[in-house]
């Protein structure tokens, strides 16, 4: 018995089409990412810019620019890239300005050491942080004993009082 004033039943050709269809439709806002934002990238980190200051260039939010990251291969490289040319930017402002303050007649360039140094540190905190830890194995009653010991906010003072105690088995 025929089925009266409802839908005709779907195909598996007309399935198939919608479902290609809504694969090739983009979901949700249309992605401002150019390829050649992976040059551009580049360029602005190798003088020296910050990595965030990048969304200001292409007038995007921060975030994007991780999105971008994850979803653009070839825009995680070129940030990886720039990275590498930004150390070298700012290593060499520094390098430049020693060489001049030691050349006679050669004038200084006027770098502020102290923010340099706190510039460095908060840019490359891996190549420049203070912080050391310290593994520390100690010998009480004839065992070894591994001590876990955060040393990041002591005194040298501190810490060699640790190594003299360690060392006398206290």
């Amino acid at each position: 018995m025929p089925k009266q004033g409802g839908k005709k039943p779907a195909t598996a050709k007309a399935k198939a089409t919608k479902k290609e269809a809504e694969e090739a439709a983009p979901v949700g806002r249309p992605s401002k990412y150019e390829p050649h934002f992976c040059e551009a990238l580049v360029q602005h980190l190798s003088q020296g810019f910050r990595y965030q200051a990048f969304a200001g260039v292409v007038g995007v939010h921060i975030d994007t620019l991780y999105e971008w990251e994850k979803t653009h291969p070839e825009f995680s490289d070129a940030k990886k890239m720039g990275l590498g040319l930004n150390l070298y930017w700012w290593e060499k402002k520094a390098i430049n300005h020693l060489l001049n303050e030691s050349t006679p007649g050669a004038g200084s360039t006027s770098l502020n050491s102290t923010v340099y140094i706190f510039n460095m540190k908060n840019r490359f905190p891996e190549l420049y942080r203070d912080k050391q830890e310290i593994d520390a194995s100690v010998h009480t009653n004839n065992t070894n004993t591994n001590v876990d010991v955060n040393t990041a906010d002591m005194t040298t003072e501190q810490r060699l009082d640790i190594i003299k105690r360690a060392a006398e088995g206290k």
